[in-house]
């Protein structure tokens, strides 16, 4: 039987076990709501380092444990930042001027044989404590129950990934116990750190998209390309500068408007959204013409994008434009350019062919002349003279297709074509034939179209033979250059355009070892053209004209020349 007495000790000491049980668990409760609240003092810090400092001023405030150090880190445990509390100012700068814990001592600690529930505890007459190191502690073993002064517990930070972003490292616990997987202040202090973790990761992940909308923001309203987003129901909702400045519109004009407003023809736009729906819904580079606020349509290339939820459904479109009437007046430009180098070199060509044919044409017309029969004399002589005065006349015209005019009048050509309607010149009258005697002079003829060379030499010849004198001739300005230093010439006729010398080389050679030598320049070279070898040519042939050096463009009448020719020399007459 159990006495009164011992039944009422019983009663007193289930008592005092409830009462401690009440008081652990007001002390646990009101733990837990400062925990709380030191939450929301972390979800509203303004940076990383504040956060820091309120989780471990949290820990020591809740009574959990007298000293906290918590850290975060970045790739291979580099330490990125640091928060204190309930340690002493000295004791943080030694902590400070002390290297961090390589990731080889972190790998030791996280490991299985140091786990208790999610922390990982390391006693201070373990191996592994001696090799972390750490600072001093300031209590004595005396105040503690299984806690010893140089004991650590590390309590993990993780990201939403499962990755360790930060540790928690406590010592010194106020209820002086040994951790246990169990033990209230070891889960309060997991829960608490499981919260600040999920607050740190959120408040970076605010701050990195807070960065990037900014970042996102400036690279819209810098863009030179027009961007343009619209809802789901294709109202317009970002309408950049670029947009505005191409369009007309400003934003507040433009927004919340449908996107047809900047199509010039709305079924475009219904095309253009179909068949991004059949690519995957992205378009790149398709051409569209627009309308602009004043109504000026014009063409842009278009690559586009339509957004999706997380459910797959369209809640807008993205586009980034390109106005292409710069690079529309480029390729227009090309083309120009193009048929213009296409018409010089048909003219070039064509002219310095008939000036080939223009020299054995006067050769005939020399031989004309020993035909008895008067008739037929006159018979080949009219042949011959229009067929040179055309082949000038043809001249004239591929001078016109070098530079024409503005106003050049066109007419249809056949159904669909047109060409430019260019009448023969009837101003052209040529020189008759006549007996034109010249004295005898040194002539050297220059020119790289071995016909023409040879044709207006064999023509000069005609009229020095009785001199027995005989026109020299040179293939190009090198050759012409050479002639000219080894013998005294009269007269230089030469070619323009030629190869590394050109005509204005030789010109100003003649000049230079016979002052009085007469120069006559032949080009088929009369356009204006941007690249450096023409721009050069036309800079040669307008020195020349400044130095007063007669030219003729080729094909040229043969008798008007023979006769400048003589008028040059008439005083050796």
């Amino acid at each position: 039987m159990v006495s009164e007495k011992e039944l009422q000790d019983k009663l007193e000491q289930t008592k005092m076990k409830l009462e401690r049980c009440e008081e652990l668990l007001r002390l646990r409760t009101r733990q837990l709501f400062f925990l709380m609240k030191v939450s929301q003092q972390i979800a509203h810090a303004t940076s990383l380092k504040k956060q820091l400092k309120i989780i471990a001023q949290g820990i020591i405030d809740a009574r959990l444990f007298r000293r906290a150090i918590i850290s975060i880190f970045g790739r291979n445990w580099k330490r990125k930042n640091v928060g204190y509390a309930g340690i002493k100012s000295e004791r943080i700068k030694e902590i400070k001027k002390n290297k961090p814990l390589p990731s080889e001592i972190w790998e030791k600690i996280l490991t299985k044989n140091y786990q208790v529930s999610e922390s990982y505890y390391i006693p201070h007459d373990d191996p592994l404590n001696e090799e972390i190191g750490g600072i001093a502690a300031d209590t004595s073993e005396e105040e503690f129950d299984g806690w010893h002064p140089n004991d650590y517990l590390f309590v993990p930070l993780h990201s939403h990934t499962g990755r360790i972003i930060g540790i928690i490292s406590v010592d010194d616990p106020f209820d002086g116990n040994k951790p246990t997987p169990h033990s209230d202040t070891l889960l309060l202090l997991e829960l608490f750190a499981r919260e600040a973790a999920e607050l740190i990761e959120r408040n970076q992940l605010l701050k990195k998209l807070c960065n990037q909308r900014a970042y996102l923001r400036k690279l819209i309203n810098s863009s030179a390309d027009i961007i343009v987003t619209t809802n789901e129901r294709g109202r317009i909702r970002i309408f950049n500068p670029a947009a505005q400045e191409i369009f007309g519109y400003n934003l507040s004009e433009i927004r919340g408007r449908s996107v047809l407003n900047l199509y010039a023809d709305p079924d475009q736009a219904h095309r253009v959204m179909k068949k991004m729906r059949k690519s995957h819904g992205h378009i790149k580079n398709e051409e569209v013409e627009i309308i602009t606020k004043s109504g000026e349509k014009f063409p842009i290339s278009l690559s586009a994008s339509i957004l999706y939820d997380e459910h797959h459904r369209e809640i807008g479109t993205v586009g980034v434009s390109r106005d292409l009437r710069p690079i529309k007046e480029l390729e227009q430009a090309k083309r120009l350019s193009t048929i213009s180098k296409i018409a010089i070199t048909l003219s070039h060509y064509t002219r310095t062919h008939l000036m080939a044919q223009v020299a054995v044409l006067y050769n005939l017309l020399i031989h004309t002349e020993n035909i008895q029969d008067k008739k037929l004399k006159n018979h080949f002589y009219n042949g011959i003279h229009k067929s040179v005065q055309r082949a000038i006349q043809i001249g004239k015209i591929m001078e016109t297709f070098q530079n024409p005019p503005e106003n050049i009048e066109e007419e249809k050509y056949i159904e669909g074509l047109e060409m430019f309607a260019l009448l023969m010149r009837e101003d052209i009258i040529l020189e008759d034939l006549e007996i034109v005697e010249i004295p005898p002079v040194n002539i050297l003829v220059v020119d790289d179209e071995k016909d023409i060379r040879e044709g207006v030499a064999q023509f000069l010849n005609s009229f020095l033979f009785e001199y027995d004198m005989e026109v020299d001739t040179a293939e190009n300005g090198e050759d012409a250059i050479q002639k000219i230093n080894s013998k005294h010439y009269d007269l230089v006729l030469t070619d323009l355009k030629m190869g590394e010398k050109s005509g204005l080389d030789v010109y100003k050679c003649a000049k230079d070892k016979h002052s009085d030598t007469e120069v006559i320049v032949m080009t088929a070279f009369h356009y204006l053209c941007e690249d450096t070898r023409h721009r050069l040519l036309g800079q040669q042939l307008r020195d020349l004209k400044r130095e007063n050096v007669f030219i003729v463009d080729k094909p040229f009448d043969f008798i008007a020349l023979l006769k400048r020719i003589a008028g040059l020399f008439r005083d050796r007459m």
